[in-house]
C-alpha cells in the first residue's frame, strides 16, 4: 500500500469523523515520501492546520523496513505526547502498521537505584530534605519507569541531583543494581523501536557523544525545527558551576574513603576561593569573557589531582566499587579540564561567559557558529532527513536563514501556508502611535493597552514579553487596574499548572516570557487574544548573540538584515500563531510595538504573518469582537 491519495482521501477519511481534505498535507506527503525515497533532505514550512505529523507519519512508517528504524526529534514534551498517544496509532490503524514506537528520555530523566540505595544507607541528607525523600520511597515502591516527571507530579525534588542517573555518574554493567534499572529497561524498549521519539536535547546528547545513547538510525525527523540551533549550540558548548563541585564532592564523602577527608576540605575551600574570586572580578548577572581570566587555580586544580589520585589508587572491595571510584576520578578530572579551557579561552572559535545570581556562578562556553559541524554530521547525505516546523521561513518561501545557521547546502523546501481563515476569523491591532520600548514611559502605555484590551474579551488573553522586568512591572500595574480577573504569571508555578488554569479559568489573563511564544496550545473559546508587547528582538549584548554579530560585522555582512530581524521574525510568527489553534477559532493578536508601524523593517514583520483584517483603534477591536 503506497497510493498516497488513497490513503490520505480514503482510508483516513473513512477513520475520521468530519474529515476534511487537506491539499497540503497530501502535498506535504509526498515530499516526505520523496526524500525519505531519495536519501535526501526536505525543509518544510507547514502551516497551522495542515496535520504535518500524520503528513510525515505515514509515509514515514510506509518506508520503514524491518531492518529500519526513524527518529522524530521534537522540542516540546506536548508534540511527544500527542505524536505516542494519538498521531503514531491513527496512522497504524490507517494503514494496519504493526510497528512500534517508543518515547527515548535521557538518562538525566531516572532515578538511579545503585546511588538512592547508598545514600539511604549512608543517611547522607539534610533534616528539611526528609519529606522529599519520605516521598520519594513511597513513590519508588510503585513506579514502573522510575521518570523524574512522574516523581515530581506532586512537587519538585531538590535531591534529584543525588539520586538520579548522572551523565558521567553510571559505572554500566558492573552495577548490581543494573538487571532492575529503570533505565536500562526504558533502553531496551527503545532498542526494539522502529519509531524512537526523542527531543533535541537527547538527539544532540547522543551526537556529541558519539551515539552511545540512542540506537543506529536511518533517518532522522525535525518536528519544531525552528530550535534546532539554539538546542544543537548549548550541546557543543561547555559549562561548570560551583554546584557541579559541591555536588561531586558531597558524593565523593559518602564513600568513606581513609584519609581523603582533609583533601576533600582543601578541594571545597580551594573551589570555594576560586568562584567567589569570579564573581567578586565579575559582578554582572552576564559577563563575557574576551581575555584569559586571571585568578589563582594552582591550590584548585593541585588538589583536584591529588582527589583524582586518591579515588584511581584506592583499593576497591568489588568490581562494582571500583568502578565507581574509578568513575568519580573520572568526573574530578573533567572539572577540571573544564575550568582549564574556559580559564585559557581554548577555542578561539568560541564566546565564553559567566553567569551569576545569589548562590549560583556558571562558567559557560558555546560555539559562535554551528553550521561546519551540523553540516558534517547531521546534513551530510549519509540519511534522508526532514526538517519541518509552522515557522521556518522568514518570508513566505524564504529558506535562506535556516539553511545558512543550520549548514544546508543542499536538498529540498516546500512552503505551505495555513488553511485556515486569518482574513475572517482575526484581527491584527497596532496602535496607531505609542513610545520606543527604550522610553521610562513605555510600561505605563503597555499598562493602558493592555487594560483596554482585556476588557473587550474579558480576560482569555496572553500577554507575551520580552523581558522580565517589564513583565513583572505591567503585571504590579494590572494588579490595580484589573482586580476582578484572574492575573496568572510565568513563575508562579510551573507551565502545566499556569495553562490549566488559564484553561479552566473565569477573566484569566496569563503573562509569560520566552516559554509561553511556542509550544502552547489553546484552542477553543478560553484563549482569543494575544497581546505582543514588543517586538522580539533578542538582547544584542547577551554574549552569544554579541560574538554572532561581530563575527557577521567581521565578515562585512549587515548582521541586523541577516541575522537579528530574521531570527527576530520567527520569534514573533511564534507568538502570533498561538491565537489560531483549530479551524473555529477567532480572535485578536495586539502587536503593541508600533516600530512595527514606523520603522522601516516593519514590512518584514507584516509580510510574514498570515494576512488578518487589520485596527488601528480600540472602537475597531470592539466592532470586530461585536460582529
Amino acid at each position: 500500500m503506497s497510493d498516497l491519495d488513497y490513503i490520505f482521501n480514503t482510508l483516513l477519511a473513512n477513520t475520521i469523523k468530519q474529515y476534511e481534505r487537506r491539499e497540503e498535507q497530501l502535498q506535504m506527503a509526498y515530499k516526505v515520501k520523496e526524500v525519505l525515497d531519495k536519501n535526501d533532505i526536505l525543509i518544510a514550512e507547514a502551516g497551522t492546520g495542515i496535520g504535518k505529523s500524520l503528513a510525515y507519519l505515514i509515509p514515514a512508517i510506509l518506508w520503514l523496513k524491518e531492518d529500519r528504524r526513524i527518529i522524530i526529534s521534537t522540542y516540546t514534551k506536548t508534540l511527544q505526547n500527542q505524536l505516542l498517544s494519538s498521531d503514531i496509532p491513527l496512522a497504524k490503524s490507517v494503514l494496519g502498521s504493526p510497528v512500534v514506537a517508543n518515547v527515548a528520555f535521557g538518562g538525566e530523566n531516572y532515578l538511579c537505584r545503585r546511588r538512592f540505595k547508598n545514600l539511604l544507607s549512608e543517611g547522607a541528607f539534610l533534616p528539611f530534605q526528609m519529606d522529599e525523600l519520605e516521598r520519594i520511597i513511597l513513590w519508588q515502591k510503585t513506579t514502573r519507569t522510575g521518570l523524574r516527571s512522574e516523581a515530581e507530579e506532586e512537587g519538585k525534588i531538590s535531591i534529584w541531583n543525588d539520586i538520579g542517573r548522572g551523565r558521567n555518574t553510571c559505572i554500566g554493567k558492573l552495577c548490581k543494581e543494573r538487571p532492575n534499572c529503570y533505565y536500562e529497561y526504558a533502553r531496551r524498549k527503545t532498542y526494539s523501536s522502529q519509531i524512537i521519539i526523542t527531543n533535541h536535547h537527547l538527539f544532540f546528547a547522543n551526537l556529541s557523544c558519539g551515539g552511545k545513547v540512542l540506537p543506529k538510525y536511518d533517518a532522522v525527523i525535525f518536528d519544531e525545527a525552528h530550535n534546532l540551533e539554539d538546542v544543537a549550540t548549548s550541546y557543543f558548548g561547555e559549562s561548570v558551576t560551583n554546584y557541579t563541585l559541591t555536588y561531586l564532592l558531597r558524593e565523593i564523602k559518602t564513600k568513606n574513603i581513609s584519609k581523603i577527608k582533609p583533601v576533600l576540605e582543601a578541594t571545597h575551600d580551594a573551589g570555594e576561593d576560586f568562584f567567589n574570586s569570579i564573581k567578586r572580578k565579575f559582578i554582572s548577572p552576564s559577563t563575557r569573557i574576551k581575555q584569559p581570566v586571571d585568578i589563582k587555580t594552582d591550590d584548585l586544580f593541585q588538589n583536584l589531582d591529588t582527589l583524582a589520585k586518591i579515588l584511581s589508587n584506592t583499593e576497591a572491595g568489588s568490581e562494582e566499587e571500583k568502578a565507581d571510584l574509578s568513575n568519580l576520578a573520572d568526573r574530578v578530572k573533567a572539572v577540571k579540564t573544564t575550568i582549564k579551557r574556559f580559564i585559557s579561552l581554548k577555542d578561539p572559535h568560541s564566546v565564553y561567559w559567566i553567569e551569576t545570581n545569589k548562590n549560583w556562578i556558571v562558567l559557560q562556553s558555546a560555539p559562535i557558529d554551528i553550521s561546519d559541524s551540523l553540516a558534517s554530521t547531521v546534513f551530510n547525505g549519509d540519511i534522508p532527513v526532514v526538517l519541518c516546523s509552522a515557522t521556518i521561513t522568514t518570508h513566505p518561501n524564504d529558506f535562506r536563514f535556516i539553511k545558512e545557521k543550520l549548514g544546508i547546502s543542499s536538498g529540498t523546501t516546500i512552503y505551505l501556508s495555513s488553511p485556515f481563515d486569518y482574513m475572517n476569523n482575526s484581527i491584527l491591532y497596532i496602535p496607531q502611535d505609542g513610545p520606543d520600548p527604550r522610553n521610562d514611559r513605555y510600561p505605563e502605555f503597555i499598562t493602558n493597552e493592555t487594560e483596554k484590551l482585556v476588557k473587550i474579551t474579558e480576560g482569555r488573553t496572553f500577554l507575551l514579553f520580552t523581558s522580565y522586568k517589564l513583565m513583572d512591572e505591567v503585571y504590579t500595574n494590572l494588579l490595580y487596574r484589573l482586580p476582578d480577573y484572574n492575573l496568572l504569571k510565568q513563575g508562579e508555578t510551573s507551565r502545566d499548572i499556569l495553562l490549566e488554569r488559564f484553561r479552566y479559568g473565569k477573566r484569566a489573563v496569563l503573562l509569560g516570557a520566552s516559554t509561553f511564544w511556542q509550544g502552547v496550545d489553546v484552542p477553543g473559546d478560553s484563549l482569543i487574544s494575544v497581546i505582543i508587547t514588543r517586538l522580539p528582538f533578542d538582547v544584542p549584548t547577551d554574549p552569544l548573540e554579541e560574538a554572532r554579530i561581530e563575527s557577521l560585522k567581521k565578515e562585512e555582512r549587515n548582521a541586523f538584515l541577516s541575522y537579528q530581524l530574521p531570527k527576530a521574525i520567527l520569534t514573533l510568527k511564534q507568538g502570533f500563531g498561538r491565537l489560531i489553534r483549530k479551524k473555529t477559532d477567532y480572535g485578536m493578536v495586539a502587536i503593541l510595538d508600533t516600530r512595527i508601524r514606523k520603522k522601516y523593517y516593519g514590512k518584514f514583520f507584516l509580510s510574514s504573518i498570515p494576512q488578518s483584517k487589520t485596527a488601528s483603534s480600540i472602537d475597531e477591536v470592539k466592532d470586530f469582537f461585536i460582529c
